[in-house]
């Protein structure tokens, strides 16, 4: 056992199967100055492999939130 982890089992070498999820991004030059832009994030809305962690997923893998919006506008100055 390891005294660090006070006893507590490790199951270490757990696979993550792979998956795959798509993003849009487009943008729009509403003049030379401004820019908008939206996204969408895990397109088809595909949930993360499961994984042996606190959450059952890895949160450097996948994210839970399932399908994300993000709109965004910028302008030069």
């Amino acid at each position: 056992p390891n005294a660090a982890l006070g006893g507590a089992r490790v199951t270490g070498g757990a696979n993550i199967d792979s998956f795959t999820t798509a993003d849009l991004t487009v943008q729009f030059a509403i003049t030379d100055s401004v820019t908008l832009t939206g996204s969408i994030y895990n397109l088809l809305d595909q949930d993360p492999p499961f994984a042996r962690e606190d959450y059952n997923y890895a949160p450097f893998v996948g994210n839970p939130l399932g399908r994300n919006f993000k709109i965004g506008v910028s302008a030069k100055f």
